[in-house]
């Protein structure tokens, strides 16, 4: 076989070797539920920061859906409540967060309040608002 053949074949296995290992990469992260949970309280810091906390909020709701125990997704989730005013929905995170914190294997289902799952876990829905 020619130098120049051999090489564009080397250079096609490895070229497929690195997309085998992407594509696989990428399919581990998107299935784990706490690896895309962490992606929306990235995505959900940022647009806080440029000043959506609407869709902020949002977001964070996406987050705790996929991993409710979290103690960085209620600390955005209080972050965003105080912002809009809600000093009890505020307590009531700041509350859930120190029971994460000092239990980090309890299941959140036992500290979140009624009320508070209620209107913060259940899906965004504009026209009941």
């Amino acid at each position: 076989m020619d130098y120049s053949v051999q090489k564009f074949f080397i250079n096609m296995s490895f070229f497929m070797c690195l997309l085998s290992l992407v594509g696989g990469v990428m399919l581990c992260v998107i299935k784990s539920p706490n690896a895309m949970a962490d992606v929306h309280l990235s995505i959900a810091v940022k647009s806080y920061d440029a000043g959506h906390v609407d869709q902020s909020k949002e977001l964070v709701l996406l987050s705790l859906q996929s991993n409710p125990s979290s103690p960085k997704a209620w600390h955005m989730m209080a972050t965003i409540l105080r912002a809009k005013g809600d000093d009890l929905g505020e307590r009531q995170a700041l509350k859930i967060i120190a029971a994460l914190e000092n239990n980090p294997n309890s299941s959140p289902d036992y500290a979140i309040p009624a009320d508070l799952k209620l209107s913060l876990l259940t899906p965004y829905n504009r026209d009941i608002r």
